[in-house]
């Protein structure tokens, strides 16, 4: 049912990656245990000096006079151009949809438009606030604005987290983040084949809108890097671009770096380091959306009701309560929650506050100074 892919799949020669004792990888359970293996004193940050996260943007410049939503118009313009093959993933989230949008308003057309619905335990379409709430609408405008363009939808359905969770454990859990019911959208070429032969005919570009940005400022100036975890645990996916920030979205992402900074104003006397701050707020970035005042506030995903991993937001607490509304997604759960303990029990350095719940210890990107002019 399911066929494990280990490899890199990619047209690229810089996707974002870690890097441990001169070895490419692209899980980081694989690149911490290979870590560990170079440790030779008793020191657990020792690690941290054997792995690296490593991407290629280093974008640095004045601040573009375009508009946002001229540059992401313009980026619009640049996936299409270079790619035979585009495929937008449409979470119904604000950035996706933005991208959806960005599209739109460029008046180029993708090839494809896909989403992805998790059942965990049964297949219940209520489990799944984000696409209830915001894919549903954008797609149904998409396909008014689009007729000609291929619209798909990919379920994973019990019997496929059953199967990762006792065919193919550690594959899973290499290639996943955490939280166990969240969607890696590698999974869909291993469930599905035939998404993995089309796309092995053509250069295919899934956009991917991700990942967010660090901000911070030291003695030497604004910086910029970033944040592993802000990935998702999506390094392996095949064939991926990100629309906000990657290589070749230089003006873009000096655009949204310049934004970040004025939002910043009030701290610009003091060093310091922002991770928390929501650079896809969708008014700071003058996102295109269905409804601004919807997806500015806390009730398309919930508000958090505590930390970890169980408890992040209601849409991670809806699909627990999917997962436990029948015995092979009770199983499930009991098989994926065991792993998780056994990897915490082994190695709790590698997580916040020692805990598997409090997620992944980020590992940043060396500092990029963007004001800098190369």
């Amino acid at each position: 049912m399911i066929k494990p892919i280990n490899t890199k799949l990619t047209h690229r020669k810089d996707d974002p990656c870690y890097s441990v004792g001169g070895q490419v990888f692209y899980s980081k359970l694989d690149a911490l245990s290979k870590a560990k293996e170079l440790c030779v004193t008793p020191d657990h940050n020792e690690i941290w000096g054997h792995a690296k996260f490593v991407v290629f943007d280093q974008h640095q410049g004045p601040e573009p006079q375009k508009s946002l939503r001229q540059l992401y118009i313009e980026r619009a313009h640049q996936i299409r151009r270079n790619n035979q093959y585009v495929r937008i993933w449409a979470s119904g989230g604000t950035d996706s949809t933005n991208v959806i949008y960005a599209f739109k308003e460029a008046g180029v057309v993708p090839d494809e438009v896909s989403t992805y619905i998790q059942y965990p335990g049964v297949v219940d379409v209520s489990q799944n606030i984000e696409v209830n709430t915001g894919a549903r609408e954008i797609l149904q405008q998409a396909r008014k604005w689009w007729p000609d363009v291929k619209f798909t939808t990919y379920d994973i359905l019990p019997e496929h987290y059953y199967s990762y969770a006792h065919e193919h454990l550690d594959h899973y859990f290499n290639y996943t983040e955490l939280e166990p019911f969240a969607c890696n959208w590698q999974m869909l070429y291993e469930i599905y084949p035939e998404l993995l032969d089309h796309d092995k005919q053509v250069q295919v570009a899934n956009i991917w809108s991700g990942p967010c940005l660090v901000i911070g400022k030291d003695d030497t100036g604004w910086f910029y890097r970033q944040n592993d975890n802000n990935y998702n645990g999506q390094l392996n996916a095949p064939y991926q671009i990100f629309f906000f920030c990657d290589t070749d979205s230089k003006d873009l992402t000096l655009k949204i770096l310049y934004t970040m900074k004025q939002r910043l104003s009030t701290v610009t006397d003091k060093s310091f380091e922002s991770h928390n701050l929501a650079w896809h707020d969708a008014e700071m970035l003058d996102y295109w959306t269905t409804g601004i005042k919807f997806f500015s506030s806390k009730e398309r995903k919930g508000t958090p009701q505590n930390n970890g991993l169980l408890g992040r937001d209601i849409k991670n607490l809806l699909r627990y309560n999917n997962a436990l509304l029948s015995v092979m997604g009770q199983k499930t759960t009991l098989t994926f929650w065991a792993r998780l303990h056994e990897i915490n029990k082994e190695n709790p350095n590698w997580f916040n506050d020692n805990h598997i719940l409090n997620d992944w210890i980020g590992m940043l990107s060396p500092k990029c100074y963007f004001e800098k002019n190369k």
